[in-house]
């Protein structure tokens, strides 16, 4: 009888062979981001505050990080079949994050974006390795002009 003709003879033997390969040790250092980062939160939005949370955050983060130090820009996605927004911050390092979030007008604006939520939003910090976008500012000009003869 050839090995072929015994059902699952073949995965058996390569499952033997991998749980005798030696298993990297975990990583149990936490990595400190030192440079450019995204700071990315999650969160489950109320029923029905999916427009009112778009409407909310884009009123308030422009006047929020304008002029701040080492503030990049700012995203927030929304899942409308799912109710989740995300919102990404991008900042030239964790420093500068922390003191935008140190000051009164940041904890603010994020507890009246937070009343949204149904549960406190999950953080995830990444590291921001590149970034290739191209950002289009259509402006839109009315005039108006009076001839007086």
């Amino acid at each position: 009888m050839c090995m072929d003709e015994i059902p699952g003879l073949r995965r058996t033997a390569f499952r033997a062979h991998l749980s005798r390969l030696k298993k990297p040790e975990a990583d149990t250092t936490e990595r400190v981001i030192t440079g450019p980062l995204a700071r990315c939160s999650t969160a489950l939005v109320r029923p029905h505050s999916i427009d009112a949370l778009a409407a909310d955050y884009t009123s308030r983060i422009g006047s929020l990080y304008d002029g701040v130090p080492g503030f990049e820009g700012a995203l927030l996605l929304l899942n409308r079949g799912s109710n989740k927004a995300q919102s990404i911050s991008l900042w030239r390092g964790t420093a500068d994050f922390e003191a935008a979030a140190a000051t009164p007008a940041y904890r603010e604006n994020m507890a009246a974006l937070g009343g949204h939520f149904l549960a406190a939003p999950q953080l995830e910090l990444w590291e921001h390795a590149g970034c290739d976008l191209t950002l289009t500012l259509t402006l839109t000009l009315t005039l108006t002009l009076t001839l007086t003869l």
